[in-house]
């Protein structure tokens, strides 16, 4: 699939959402381009040179979209990105005390399907991990995201893990002191403070060594034993998806990820205009729902068999090692997911390919 079919299929619902036009009709009108760049003005400062500087990127790249004539300039794609996370159709939501803001202007079309499964939103974001390294100044150095699949088992990436740990010449790993696993880094929280946990041992992790982000044909995926800290206790496991049926993978099929979203290194010109549609709050807890891409089968140089999919939720760095779940009536673990491209799409293992690994 090409860059300009992949950002065609990120913008599908915008229009609906809005009771709009579709912005990928055959025929972009004034109208529903207009709509889509005024809602993203509403969230940025159009006094700010950058932040008017996005809005005449997302401009062009929605005539590109149009004519596909002249140049997809990595600005353009960043000015999409920047309407995608700004209508409401590819939200990053805040989380706080185990749960997301229902009346966020920005969880558009989301609101009635995440509404429905409150008790099970809550649950699954009591058990999503931030890995990170604490800063002199007081804040954190995010790593990664983990999550709970077995009493006291974190899964994670596997090139998370090499940012925790050295890997020794006899094999074993050695983690980095002062890690935390902090269960809660949710943006203002009131509630009762989340467990934290150290990590103890690797395992099991993927064999090969993940120098480059985003490949499909490497398994990217380590899985550690963490210990709750004094007085902590840690939460019990996510439900992890083990049927056969793969209903859950076809693509169109709801899906959240939940993670820890770091400042964006997209390869843009300059991100400081973008950071503003996430209020320019980084490391915390954010649930980003979206919808399933390329199923089983057809992501461009998956291993054999095929162990991996491909999402358009919102994510960034700090999302990697965080999982996938399917948005539906049990709110099961699906994906582990592993990397992407900003504006294209998003990668993740199937969950069972990388548990039946190890089996």
């Amino acid at each position: 699939m090409t860059v300009a079919k992949q950002l065609r299929s990120r913008l599908r619902c915008h229009g609906n959402m809005h009771g709009g036009e579709s912005l990928v009709a055959d025929a972009l009108s004034e109208h529903a381009r207009e709509q889509a760049l005024a809602r993203l003005a509403a969230q940025v400062d159009e006094g700010d040179p950058e932040a008017r500087k996005l809005l005449e990127n997302a401009r062009l790249g929605l005539d590109y979209l149009n004519t596909e004539s002249g140049t997809l300039t990595m600005a353009m794609r960043v000015g999409i990105e920047a309407i995608i996370l700004a209508d409401g159709s590819r939200p990053a939501l805040l989380v706080s005390n185990d749960s997301i803001d229902f009346d966020d202007p920005l969880i558009g079309s989301w609101l009635s399907r995440l509404s429905k499964s409150k008790p099970l939103l809550r649950d699954a974001l009591s058990k999503i991990a931030r890995i990170a390294m604490p800063l002199a100044n007081g804040t954190v150095q995010t790593l990664g995201t983990g999550f709970l699949i077995g009493t006291g088992l974190l899964a994670t990436n596997r090139h998370v893990l090499q940012e925790m740990a050295v890997l020794n010449d006899s094999g074993t790993w050695r983690f980095k002191d002062d890690l935390i696993i902090d269960f809660g880094g949710e943006y203002h929280r009131t509630h009762v403070p989340a467990a934290l946990a150290r990590p103890v041992t690797v395992v099991r992790c993927g064999t090969e060594l993940i120098q480059q982000l985003g490949e499909p044909r490497h398994l990217d995926f380590a899985l550690i034993e963490i210990q709750a800290c004094a007085n902590h206790r840690l939460p019990t496991a996510l439900q992890v998806f083990e049927d056969s049926d793969a209903q859950v993978f076809k693509p169109g099929a709801p899906v959240v990820t939940i993670g820890f979203p770091a400042k964006p290194s997209f390869g843009m010109e300059d991100p400081k205009a973008l950071f503003k549609l996430f209020k320019g709050v980084f490391d915390v807890k954010r649930l980003s729902p979206g919808l399933v891409g390329d199923s089983l089968g057809q992501v461009p140089g998956d291993s054999q068999p095929p162990r991996c999919f491909s999402h358009d939720a919102s994510t960034l760095g700090g999302n990697s090692g965080g999982c996938v779940i399917g948005l539906d009536d049990t709110w099961q673990v699906i994906g582990l997911h592993f990397g992407g491209r900003s504006g294209e799409y998003n990668l993740a293992h199937d969950i069972r390919a990388v548990l039946e690994t190890y089996s």
